[in-house]
């Protein structure tokens, strides 16, 4: 497996053979972290399409709907969509510069398309975007079983 880190960030790994305990004390354990793992497949081939497909507008308004889903799974608020990242850091994601990336919120903000905050970003109207670029919500209920 790949992964990645922010800075700071914490890693505890865990046993396997008490994962697979408390899968069989738990049974909706496993099928919650089965869900998750089917809803990053959803938002994986997402992101993809985006990349490969979208204008880099689009790119950036998949990738905050992204964290704004995954913000609403976590419990969290989703707008403002609080992003811990560097214009740099959000621009790896969707495959852009990070003086692009400033030229690409530029031409989201003037649009009308978001709001910036401090620490994050706000979609102004998430339906439409949801339903212009065809997003579907990964951690919708419902969704992934």
């Amino acid at each position: 497996m790949n992964f990645m880190f922010v800075g700071g960030s914490n890693v505890n790994l865990l046993d396997g053979e008490e994962l697979v305990a408390a899968f069989r004390e738990q049974p909706q354990l496993q099928a919650t972290i089965g869900r998750h793992e089917m809803a990053r497949t959803l938002r994986t081939a997402q992101r993809t399409r985006a990349l490969i497909a979208l204008p880099g507008p689009d790119r950036m308004m998949t990738l905050l709907l992204d964290f704004r889903s995954e913000a609403g799974a976590a419990g969290l608020p989703k707008d403002p969509v609080r992003i811990p990242l560097r214009q740099g850091e959000l621009g790896e994601f969707i495959g852009q510069t990070e003086v692009h990336v400033s030229r690409v919120l530029k031409s989201l903000k003037e649009s009308d398309r978001i709001a910036t905050w401090r620490d994050g970003f706000e979609i102004l109207d998430p339906e439409s975007e949801i339903r212009r670029l065809d997003y579907v919500d990964p951690f919708a209920s419902g969704l992934h079983g």
